[in-house]
């Protein structure tokens, strides 16, 4: 085998590799906190989206259809890009569940 095909060959391994690696890798992130305040009180914060940018320190613009399903749409504050997540839960007072895209920056 001569150099090159040896070459193509390593290449060829290394994309699948990286493929399935890249094609298996998800994030998740789960936070949690308390809160000493009535969960009506805290469920009006979490989605008054049209605040979001005077207390969250990453997004400038946030809005959605309290929906799940519904695209929650949005523009990160040091990025400046416009994202679109997908809300998976909406339990009024309870849950509030959104999912990322595979490729995002606020």
């Amino acid at each position: 085998m001569n150099t090159l095909s040896k070459i193509a060959l390593a290449l060829i391994g290394f994309v699948a590799v990286v493929y399935t690696v890249g094609a298996n890798y998800r994030h998740n992130v789960h936070t949690e906190i308390v809160i000493k305040a009535p969960p009506q009180v805290v469920w009006s914060h979490l989605v008054d989206f049209e605040n979001y940018p005077s207390w969250h320190p990453s997004i400038t613009k946030l809005s959605a259809e309290l929906i799940a399903g519904a695209p929650l749409r949005g523009t990160g504050k040091k990025s400046g890009q416009d994202f679109v997540f997908t809300l998976l839960v909406v339990e009024r007072e309870s849950e509030l569940r959104w999912e990322a895209s595979d490729s995002w920056s606020l």
